[in-house]
């Protein structure tokens, strides 16, 4: 997401397939392979979605918004980098007795 390109996505274990399903379904920066297994031609099918039809530029526009939020999100005054001063705070307080 970070790189801002669509995404092929195959799934193996654990949350992969809740992952992938947010990636294909509901963000729409990506697409699984077909049947959870990569074969020449699923991946030539992708490929051509990704690529050429109109939802693969939907796809490609989608990720490079991904892309902003998270060059945002890490900037000096970015979610990610507050949320880590927090940490280091929390974790740096001495102990009550």
């Amino acid at each position: 997401m970070g790189c801002g390109v669509p995404m092929i996505i195959r799934p193996f274990f654990g949350d992969q397939r809740l992952d992938a399903r947010m990636v294909q379904d509901e963000w729409e920066i990506g697409v699984s392979v077909e049947g959870g297994i990569i074969t020449k031609n699923g991946l030539l099918r992708s490929l051509d979605l990704i690529l050429w039809q109109e939802n693969g530029k939907k796809m490609r526009e989608n990720a490079r918004k991904f892309k902003q939020l998270a060059e945002k999100a890490i900037g000096p005054r970015g979610s990610s980098m507050e949320n880590f001063k927090a940490l280091v705070d929390i974790v740096s307080r001495p102990k009550d007795d």
